[in-house]
């Protein structure tokens, strides 16, 4: 009989079966359970909490392991966002690898709760992973029984984890094999390598999307010899150059700083280093929140992926200087972000409307060790994007640049420049003459006014 505590007792007119109690504690725990359940039917006792409440996965665990959960050794290995799904397309690999053999169970809820698989679409290929399942095998480590579980992120507080459970004695197997499947997570399943990636916040850490590859060259820009020569140069260091740095000592890391008026191409520029590095590299575009708040996740992930060129854009709309009351924690933790792993090949590029915003700390070599100006264009370089904005436009080939160019105020950037081409097009309903251009250029419309301060009903 099974009494309400679920344990094997002998009434009287059971004594004359020996070893009872010993042969229910060697039953499965489906067993016990139906033999519990029906000894509190019979004995007209309420259903105690801890049949109702029973975790299945714990259930999966000891029907297979043939020992309690807390008897079991767990290897756990806590996962980043990119490591969970490269580990889990190593799972899905594992699986399908060594079926029919794996028997597989939801990791947790309910008995009615299959195996959760996510996708992530990486480019043109669209991947399906393991995401909170858990199987069974004695086929994947010589000699010993493992059940592996892979389980996504609950929120903030906890991470995804990879957890191998094995026999205490097989502790030093489950080692090996997480540290197996770690390695062939990296060597065989890292989908973002080499592409360009937008890192953003969500519930639980970053996440990467694969976004595609910019199409600007260096031929669509106009801009300064001396601008290529200082971006090449960092370049060179984290590239081609790196493992001389690292050979004698001079950190590998480099950042630099792309610093000048709105529109006058310090994101083209970027772009352009993007797509000339991305494949050999991994890029990461990283937004504002990321920036304050996960830069240093940012860039462990990337040591994990590999070489990469991570780009900031508008850094002075979250870090600012301490003196102007601006810093705290923010401010500390991306200076802490960009002192982390100076062996690496990382090359941060970032941007800025006003480096005298800054703080100096954030600005000085080892952490930039460029500060590139990117200043509006002279007459000769405005005429030059005056003619590429005009090439495709019907009309184009007449216009006098120079002429408008001279019409022009001082500091007018390229974007001011792309304007002032648009509203021409618009003004000659598809066309443009050197008239229509300059007509724009002296009424100073494509630059946005606000109008004069007043009250308005």
């Amino acid at each position: 009989m099974v009494n309400h505590n679920g344990d094997a007792v002998v009434c009287e007119a059971e004594e004359a079966i020996p070893g009872l109690a010993g042969w229910f504690d060697g039953q499965g725990w489906q067993i016990q359970e139906t033999l519990r359940a029906l000894g509190e039917l019979l004995m007209n006792i309420e259903p105690t909490s801890q049949v109702v409440s029973r975790d299945v996965f714990n259930a999966f665990v000891e029907t297979h392991m043939g020992q309690r959960v807390h008897e079991l050794v767990a290897e756990r290995r806590e996962l980043s966002g990119v490591g969970r799904v490269m580990v889990g397309l190593a799972l899905a690999a594992v699986i399908e690898e060594y079926q029919p053999v794996v028997s597989a169970l939801s990791a947790y809820g309910d008995a009615g709760t299959g195996p959760r698989w996510d996708t992530v679409e990486a480019g043109p290929d669209t991947h399906h992973f393991p995401a909170g399942l858990a199987f069974y095998s004695d086929a994947l480590v010589s000699g010993a029984a493992v059940v592996v579980a892979i389980r996504p992120p609950e929120g903030q507080a906890r991470p995804a984890t990879l957890t191998i459970y094995v026999r205490p004695d097989d502790r030093v197997r489950a080692v090996e094999l997480a540290d197996r499947i770690l390695d062939r997570a990296k060597r065989d399943h890292h989908i973002f390598r080499g592409r360009v990636l937008h890192a953003e916040y969500v519930m639980g850490g970053v996440q990467f999307e694969v976004v595609e590859r910019p199409a600007v060259t260096r031929a669509d820009i106009v801009a300064a010899p001396e601008l290529w020569a200082e971006l090449d140069l960092n370049v060179a260091a984290v590239d081609r150059l790196s493992g001389q740095m690292r050979s004698m000592g001079l950190g590998v890391r480099r950042g630099a700083m792309l610093v000048g008026p709105p529109g006058v191409g310090k994101s083209a520029c970027c772009a352009v280093i993007a797509a000339e590095m991305a494949g050999r590299f991994t890029v990461v575009y990283v937004d504002a929140r990321v920036g304050a708040t996960a830069l240093r996740t940012v860039f462990d992930e990337c040591v994990d992926i590999g070489p990469s060129v991570v780009i900031i854009e508008d850094v002075d709309l979250f870090i600012g200087s301490r003196k102007a009351a601006y810093g705290g924690m923010a401010l500390g933790d991306f200076l802490a972000a960009l002192d982390s792993h100076p062996a690496a090949q990382l090359l941060v590029l970032a941007t800025t409307n006003d480096v005298t915003s800054l703080d100096a700390a954030a600005v000085r070599a080892a952490r930039f060790d460029s500060i590139i100006e990117v200043p509006p264009p002279g007459p000769a370089a405005a005429g030059l994007i005056l003619d590429r904005l005009l090439q495709e436009v019907p009309g184009g080939e007449g216009v006098d640049a120079a002429a408008v160019v001279a019409a022009l105020p001082m500091q007018t950037t390229g974007a001011d420049l792309r304007e002032v081409v648009r509203r021409a097009v618009l003004a000659g309903e598809g066309t443009v003459d050197t008239a229509g251009l300059l007509a724009v250029a002296r009424g100073g419309r494509f630059r946005p006014v606000m109008p004069a301060a007043g009250s308005y009903l």
